[in-house]
């Protein structure tokens, strides 16, 4: 290992599309709005895919459970996996093994307009054929930067929110947990 391998990576951002090309499932299931920093142990990712009305794991009552959040955190693993294999020249998709020691403090996510939700997982175990992750899940109320005008707040509006914000402070767990990915062999 070397010591660039504990830098957090500054490229430019990915796009939610190639961010979604790093999982299993696609586009139309993509979490993952954008990456905040990564390096080779760790990964944090925020989102405001809780609000959109297209998700597909949203509650009739336009909620999302909590405990669905495990799906978040194995996106944002799936993509750490995603960078690093393909930092080294492989791109395998990377899948659910188990999920374990999972805590989540609220039934519900909130839904307000400007929510975001911040996922970090840690790499304790990584090899060529998995990985083992610690993830936390926190849930903040994004702030406006100071020299962006109030753009008015529609449905459509959330990904923007993404582009026009600081991060967010004052953040609520909501869940942690473990995941265990697996990289089938090519």
């Amino acid at each position: 290992m070397t010591s660039s391998d504990n830098q957090p990576h500054s490229q430019s951002p990915l796009t939610r599309e190639a961010i979604a090309a790093l999982l299993p499932h696609g586009n139309e299931m993509s979490l993952i709005d954008r990456i905040l920093q990564w390096d080779h142990h760790r990964i944090v990712c925020c989102t405001t895919s809780h609000l959109r009305s297209d998700n597909p794991l949203l509650t009739d009552g336009n909620t999302l459970k909590t405990s669905i959040l495990m799906e978040y955190a194995a996106q944002a693993a799936a993509v750490h996996a995603g960078l690093i294999n393909s930092n080294l020249g492989l791109t395998r998709p990377a899948y659910i093994g188990a999920i374990k020691n999972v805590e989540w403090h609220y039934d519900e996510v909130p839904n307000e307009p400007n929510g975001v939700l911040e996922i970090a997982v840690n790499t304790e175990l990584c090899n060529a054929t998995g990985a083992i992750y610690d993830c936390t899940i926190h849930y903040g109320l994004a702030q406006k930067k100071t020299d962006e005008k109030d753009a008015p707040n529609t449905e459509n509006s959330a990904p923007d929110l993404m582009e026009n914000t600081i991060p967010i402070e004052n953040k609520t767990l909501l869940l942690t947990g473990r995941l265990v990915l697996v990289i089938p062999p090519q």
